[in-house]
């Protein structure tokens, strides 16, 4: 197990420095001693490092070598019920299919990687936002996404010190958007219908 820790650190330093091989030797030398040993935590370990080889090669744009890579580490993953190495596992390989101009297999694979990430327990909303930025990418690449000046147009209200003074005890999952993070979506727990109590801009209640 040490051996192993070890020749992961060397195969990090490595691909620091951008020595994309003997990284590759490294990492592949770490996941064979993993494979071999009978420990709890040996196959997650065997998945780390074989995902680094995958990401090198992404990262040289081998994009054949990297899907065979990630999906031999979503084969480990899936069998040892790591949900968010499967959800890891699918993202790059969503990404990968993106780059080949597959993306119909990209949405099926980010979309799957996201509602891994957003189940109740995992809640991984940080990966989740990756996740959703490159669903948006892939929607404005295909024009789901209307132009400003085709746009459905609301009135705009102005809420000033708003105060919610009731809301519905029933709560549901709604999807909300980030004002500062274009495309950026997720699932929050809303009450889907509030009273407000605000001043307009006139000053008016």
């Amino acid at each position: 197990s040490q051996c192993g820790s070890m020749l992961h650190q060397l195969g990090r330093i490595a691909q620091d420095r951008r020595d994309w091989g003997n990284a590759i030797e490294l990492y592949q030398q770490a996941a064979n001693i993993y494979k071999s040993l009978d420990e709890p935590d040996a196959p997650s370990r065997e998945a780390m490092a074989i995902h680094q080889i995958g990401i090198i090669y992404e990262s040289q744009g081998k994009w054949k070598e990297a899907k065979e890579i990630h999906n031999v580490n979503l084969k480990i993953r899936k069998a040892i019920g790591d949900e968010q190495g499967v959800a890891q596992s699918l993202q790059q390989l969503g990404q990968i299919a993106l780059k080949e101009g597959d993306k119909e297999e990209a949405k099926r694979m980010v979309t799957e990687s996201l509602n891994i990430k957003l189940k109740p327990g995992i809640e991984d909303f940080r990966n989740a936002a990756n996740s959703l930025a490159i669903l948006g990418m892939i929607a404005e690449d295909e024009g789901l996404i209307a132009d400003d000046d085709t746009a459905v147009k609301f009135p705009d209200l102005i809420f000033i010190n708003p105060e919610i003074i009731k809301a519905s005890k029933k709560m549901e999952w709604m999807e909300e958007g980030c004002l500062s993070v274009r495309y950026l979506y997720g699932k929050v727990k809303r009450a889907p219908k509030v009273t407000v109590k605000a001043y307009d801009e006139q000053g008016k209640v």
